[in-house]
């Protein structure tokens, strides 16, 4: 599994963990999701997203955060 791809599965399961825990995935920021990416990290470091949250470099924290508040924008959009 390639960068883009873990970053992609740490997104969906940072949204799941905001939604769980009572926020609306849509509208959180970036620190946010990775404080959730966190949270999980702490729970279950075998987890992709844990993975992939844990070895980030500089610019896959900037590839997330852009990729996070594109689709929060987009998903704005449609309402």
């Amino acid at each position: 599994m390639n960068q883009r791809q873990m970053r992609r599965v740490a997104q969906q399961a940072a949204r799941g963990y905001l939604r769980r825990r009572g926020i609306n995935h849509e509208a959180a920021t970036v620190d946010s999701a990775w404080s959730a990416l966190d949270d999980l990290w702490r729970k279950d470091r075998e987890l992709i997203a844990s993975q992939w949250y844990i070895g980030a470099s500089e610019n896959q924290y900037r590839l997330f955060a852009r990729e996070w508040r594109a689709f929060n924008k987009e998903k704005k959009s449609w309402a």
